[in-house]
Order: C-alpha cells, then structure tokens, then sequence
C-alpha cells in the first residue's frame, strides 16, 4: 500500500511539474521585440516549441514622412531647438505592388525595389497614399530590410544585423539559455502578461522588456 501511495505521489508532481513547465513554455513561445533601443539597435528574440531559440540584433528607426506626388521626403523629429532634422528625399516609381525609390542621402546615391509584404494585415488600399503597408528590399550589406508605413506619416524601419541561436530550459519563472558555438549560458527570470515579456538577467541584474510581434 505504501508503495502504491509513493507512485501515486510522485505521478501527482510530476504532472504538477511538468504543467508549470509547459505553461511556462506556451507563454514564451513567439517572437519578441525589445521596447527599449539604445543607439538604433534593438533585439529580437524568438523562442520555439522545439526549445530553440534565434536572437538578433536588428538596426531600427523611426522616422516622420512626407508624401507629395512620387516624392518622398523623411526627417527626424526631435526635441531640441532644431525640431526636424532631414533624412533625405527620394523620388519613387510607383507601382501596384512595387516601388522603385531612388534618394541621395548626404551624396550617397542609390537605387532600391522595394516588393509589397501582402501578408502584412495594416496594408491599405488608400489611393491617395499608395506607400501604407509593408516592404521589404534589399540592404546594402545584403540582409533584407523592412520598412512599414503608416497613416498617421510614421516610418518604422527595421533590417537584421547579426544572428545567435541556441536551446533554452524554463523551470518555474526562471529561463536558462544556452548559445550555440561557446560556453556563454544567460539565467533570466521572466514574467509575461499580456503582449508583454519581461527578462531579468541574474547575473547582471539588468531587465528588458519586450512586446510580441508574433
């Protein structure tokens, strides 16, 4: 009987166990973007079902627009007694799906296609602002960038920089990741809620908060 009863308890903490563990896995699973971007560089992270893991570093810019005819002209709005600082003006060819923006950026000249992202659920079909939605094209160090227009003149501008990729174990509230290629290991705490994820690192005592993108 006795016997019996110590199965029986350790069958009910494993399943207990084993119920916070996949909880935990069901939370984080998605692609993560960090909210916070020091000097243009943020992170993405993705966590997967299969305890794999892709982190990258990814340039970012906000940038206002304008749109008069087939020119684009971008800036900066900051708070300083300058308020706009320009970014350059483009002059665009402009098709259903494709854009040929052709700008030059303090003497750099250069020639882009950029291919609509149909997939992207904020494309419009506003034929007064052809440029709403999603596009990709190629940058020049050769990673394919993402620009997405909005309605309200926002420019958000986002291309990878470099890749890290590994495995990740969760117990309880803490995440334990492991990089591929070296010996570095990361020990976060994690709390999500919502569209929210919130990363602790132990061992620097530094948090990070992310939103889901996907």
């Amino acid at each position: 009987m006795r016997l019996c009863f110590k199965i029986l308890l350790i069958s009910v903490i494993y399943f207990h166990n084993y119920q916070i563990y996949a909880q935990g896995l069901n939370q984080l699973i998605g692609k993560w973007e960090s909210v916070d971007v020091n000097d243009q560089i943020g992170t993405q992270i993705e966590f997967k079902e299969n305890n794999k893991f892709i982190l990258i570093h990814i340039l970012i810019a906000d940038y206002k627009y304008v749109l008069n005819g087939n020119i684009l002209i971008s800036y900066l709005e900051k708070d300083t007694p300058v308020k706009k600082v320009l970014i350059d003006t483009s002059y665009l060819e402009i098709k259903p799906d494709t854009i040929v923006r052709r700008y030059n950026r303090l003497g750099w000249k250069d020639t882009v296609i950029m291919i609509r992202d149909k997939s992207f659920d904020g494309n419009s079909d506003n034929k007064e602002n052809v440029l709403i939605g999603k596009w990709k094209w190629v940058y020049p160090a050769g990673d394919t960038a993402t620009s997405i227009f909005y309605n309200s003149g926002l420019w958000h501008f986002y291309v990878p920089q470099n890749y890290s990729t590994g495995n990740y174990s969760v117990i309880g509230d803490t995440i334990t990741i492991n990089f591929d290629n070296n010996k570095n290991k990361q020990v976060d705490t994690y709390w999500v809620e919502g569209n929210l994820l919130r990363l602790k690192n132990l061992n620097m005592n530094k948090e990070s908060l992310f939103r889901r993108v996907q």
